[in-house]
């Protein structure tokens, strides 16, 4: 039972000194922590316009599925996001008028008091051992996350496997940047249109591609070792990226011969 002059401690300082200590955190860094949210919002809020234009540009079901579940994860991420800011706030609002933030007295309760001093034993001198040394074995520790191919890195052979689908320019391994003129062929039987795209990495998985270009419009022509499109990389994080054309017929399909990959060094 609580005695009408004594006022109930916040929840989390009855746990101890801890919580206390991270309550004060979040008073203090509140404004930094929604700051932070609010960045990260944005830019998944980015993310789902960006994938929402994509969805509507692609043709294919498997490339609108792709679209649409980016745009729930990132809605997902907001979500979460909304909700641990909102958890800061009732925390940080809360506290004072429950007793929780530091500078408040602990309960009785919650006081510890002191062991009595001991008297120390007299000490009884004992032999020491000599024990042999051993030098320390220093063990090396793998890095958590493997590092992206360099320059000086050889990178995968590049992904062509049609004459008639191929990227001639830029070639494997080139540095590039800014405006990046894209050559190549795009020639098969059963022409209806091509698309180039580009994704961070070697190894990109399928839903990390993005649309270069060109218009449905302007890619129905083939096209022999000519212009495909301009690749703006202004903008971009500098690494290693990678370049995709894929050729589609006129049932709808682009199998793996009619897709040609390689990747570039973005500076």
């Amino acid at each position: 039972m609580v005695r009408g002059d004594e006022r109930p401690s916040f929840p989390f300082v009855v746990k101890g000194a801890s919580m206390t200590v991270f309550i004060e955190f979040l008073a203090k860094n509140a404004f930094w922590l929604y700051l932070a949210c609010g960045l990260v919002m944005l830019f998944y809020l980015r993310a789902i316009v960006v994938a929402w234009r994509e969805r509507g540009a692609a043709l294919h079901i498997a490339e609108k599925e792709a679209a649409t579940s980016r745009a729930y994860h990132s809605a997902l991420v907001i979500g979460g996001l909304l909700l641990v800011m909102g958890v800061v706030a009732l925390i940080v609002t809360l506290a004072p008028a429950l007793g929780g933030l530091p500078g408040e007295e602990l309960p009785e309760s919650m006081l510890v008091t002191p062991p009595p001093a001991l008297s120390p034993l007299p000490m009884t001198p004992t032999p020491t051992l000599e024990r042999p040394t051993r030098p320390a074995v220093v063990i090396p520790t793998p890095p958590l996350f493997p590092p992206l191919p360099s320059p000086t890195q050889p990178l995968p052979a590049p992904a062509c496997l049609n004459p008639q689908v191929r990227i001639t320019s830029p070639g494997m391994g080139d540095k590039v940047k800014g405006r990046v003129e894209i050559w190549g062929t795009v020639d098969i039987a059963d022409f209806w249109y091509y698309k180039v795209e580009f994704a961070m990495g070697a190894e990109p998985a399928e839903d990390d591609w993005h649309f270069i270009g060109p218009e449905r419009e302007d890619a129905k022509a083939p096209i022999t070792n000519g212009h495909l499109v301009t690749w703006n990389t202004s903008g971009l994080s500098p690494g290693v990226y990678s370049l995709r054309l894929v050729v589609v017929d006129i049932a709808g399909n682009y199998p793996p011969m009619n897709i040609c990959r390689l990747q570039v060094f973005v500076e």
